[in-house]
């Protein structure tokens, strides 16, 4: 099946679907000093559908009802006004709410809230070049919705979708409605206008949807042009956005009346097993499982993580959920969390998962991640450590101290057990059918800097029978020990870090090269933290703040090196999140992660949060 796309002017896109021809914000006249001008007869379609109820995207196509038996399909506030505007007849509309489908004859159409971009990019710049258009806008606008919500619309064939946003991608956009139009469903094609300074909004969509094609138009040049108003030509944008992208995507550029043919045949989806930082980057996220859902229930989290598991298991492995998850209680919320995981296929392989930052628990916040204001001696590796005196941060060692005590509540697997003892039966198992057990231990954000850091002390433990004794260690020395931290800051000094680096010969340290994170707690790091996301996105505040952090640090002559340093990060890019530095921040830290390791066709962050 194939659908023939033809851009004609402003928002105007026409698809033809084997006979059946489609009008998404039909354009047939033109706007002028507060007036329209007819420039073409009204032509007839199948189905008309509006994006937005604003008077350009929505007359013109009362003027394809009354020229023609066509379908209307839009917000129920659209067809309700369209109906009584024409005194038409019910059965001529097709209402569809969020996510509400339509079938036609070879397809389905589906509806989406997408928020309009109403002339906001222009603002006031509208009328004060053109004073003169005021009144007759005004009174042509009041025949149209103007606040009616918009539309996104999928057209669906055979499980490929092409995803027509219009001008949803604008400075209101929300990510939330966005993310909605994605089901991960393959190769979809994306259909967008380019307004005024959207360019980071189209760059980010694409990251979101990951279609293999995108169709761009300019969909107000004529207004931008009347109105001497400086914008990026669509050669422009397009060529800004694939150096965000780079090859990942094909970008074609509409212009007025361009017309392409698009395959819509079904595509065969095959999806190569993950490496190992995919792996631990998946198992880290799930760490994170049902925490705005599930909080108090360790039983109920246990389920969350086992069946996205499940979900994971085509590109993942066959992961078995077999211990924990054991959870510290804090003042509002649990502080930490960890469980592990058993190969079903190589049963003597383990995985180690530590959560990272409870937003939720204040003490993890002032306690932990601002507990770099002390240091305290590292006590498990003195007799390896030569005399260089390595120190944490005192919060850090009141998280190693949690995870050598806790254990799972009755109810979950393993209960009343430690992750040693649980794991020393794994390593007896492996012993009798004469195999290595072999452990990997990992996290994310707080959860990495204390998975490189437990896993040291297992390695010390592993060789010196003094500190094994001090943490009543199972384990032998035969335990091979890999440590995968991702985005962790710093644990502690540097004779800290180069000990650990000597010690920790397995270690892959995971991280971005625009999360902030991993630069703290070092103060050339922190130096850099401002004007990671410039010129696209200031940090006046931010800067305050980091400044303040630094003084604190040299007044105290506290030194902190991160493990791993020169290890290569992530080519990160700016997304663009939002408009503020700790909104990118926050992208960068998390779903930044998810997008740099291809994770994002199965590993949706948001779901795993709020899934009960």
């Amino acid at each position: 099946m194939k659908i023939q796309l033809t851009y004609h002017k402003h928002s105007f896109v026409e698809y033809e679907i084997n006979g059946t021809t489609l009008f998404f914000d039909p354009s047939f006249s033109r706007y002028n000093k507060g007036d329209w001008d007819q420039e073409e007869d009204t032509r007839a379609c199948d189905i008309v559908a509006v994006t937005a109820g604003d008077f350009d995207l929505y007359l013109d196509a009362l003027d394809v009802l009354e020229a023609c038996p066509a379908t209307m399909v839009g917000s129920m506030k659209t067809c309700r006004a369209a109906a009584k505007a024409l005194d038409l007849d019910n059965d001529r509309f097709v209402a569809l709410e969020h996510g509400e489908a339509a079938r036609g004859k070879d397809f389905r159409l589906l509806g989406y809230r997408a928020v309009p971009n109403r002339f906001s990019d222009l603002g006031g710049r509208l009328f004060l070049k053109r004073p003169f258009d005021r009144p007759r806008f005004l009174a042509t606008s009041l025949r149209a919705r103007p606040t009616d919500p918009g539309r996104a619309y999928i057209i669906e064939i055979e499980g490929r979708r092409l995803i027509h946003l219009g001008g949803a991608l604008n400075d209101r956009v929300k990510w939330a409605d966005i993310d909605a139009l994605d089901d991960h469903s393959p190769a979809p094609i994306l259909v967008a206008a380019c307004l005024l300074d959207n360019t980071d909004e189209l760059i980010r969509a694409i990251r979101l949807l990951d279609p293999v094609k995108v169709f761009l138009y300019h969909a107000r040049q004529e207004i931008y042009d009347r109105l001497e108003v400086d914008y990026d030509s669509l050669e422009e944008v397009i060529a800004e956005i694939e150096a965000a992208v780079g090859d990942q995507v094909e970008i074609v550029g509409l212009k007025p009346e361009a017309s392409f043919e698009i395959d819509m045949s079904p595509v065969a989806v095959s999806h190569e097993p993950w490496n190992v930082r995919q792996q631990m980057t998946a198992l880290s996220m799930l760490a994170y499982g049902g925490l705005l859902t599930a909080k108090d229930d360790p039983a109920r989290v246990a389920g969350i993580i086992s069946q996205f598991l499940d979900e994971y298991e085509e590109v993942l492995g066959r992961w078995r959920f077999v211990w924990g998850p054991a959870i510290s209680e804090g003042l509002f919320a649990d502080r930490h969390l960890f469980f592990i995981v058993q190969s079903e296929d190589r049963p003597q392989e383990a995985a180690l998962v530590i959560r990272g930052t409870n937003p939720l628990a204040l003490e993890n916040i002032f306690v932990e991640v601002q507990g770099f204001s002390k240091q305290v001696p590292w006590a498990y590796g003195h007799s390896f450590a030569k005399g260089r005196k390595p120190k944490i941060s005192e919060g850090i060692k009141t998280g190693i101290d949690h995870l050598l005590e806790m254990v799972p509540p009755g109810g979950c697997p393993g209960a009343g057990q430690t992750a040693l003892e649980f794991l020393a039966g794994i390593e007896r198992a492996a012993k009798s059918a004469g195999e290595s057990m072999a452990l990997r231990v990992t996290g994310h954000s707080l959860g990495g800097t204390l998975a490189s850091t437990f896993a040291l002390l297992l390695q010390d433990a592993a060789r010196d029978e003094s500190v094994a004794k001090s943490i009543e260690m199972p384990l032998s020395s035969r335990v091979d020990i890999s440590c995968y931290p991702i985005a962790g800051f710093t644990a502690g000094n540097p004779a800290f870090a180069s000990y650990a680096d000597e010690s920790l010969k397995n270690t892959d340290r995971i991280h971005n090269v625009l999360d902030a994170v991993p630069r703290m707690y070092d103060i050339d790091g922190l130096g850099e933290v401002p004007s990671l996301y410039e010129p696209t996105i200031k940090s006046d505040l931010i800067s305050v703040a980091v400044e303040g952090t630094i003084k604190s640090l040299e007044a105290k002559k506290l030194i902190y090196k991160q493990i791993k340093q020169d290890q290569e990060g992530l080519p990160g890019t700016v997304s663009a999140a939002g408009n503020s530095f700790v909104a990118e921040m926050l992208w960068q830290h998390t779903e930044g992660y998810i997008e740099l390791l291809d994770l994002e066709d199965y590993v949706d962050l948001g779901a795993i949060l709020r899934t009960d």
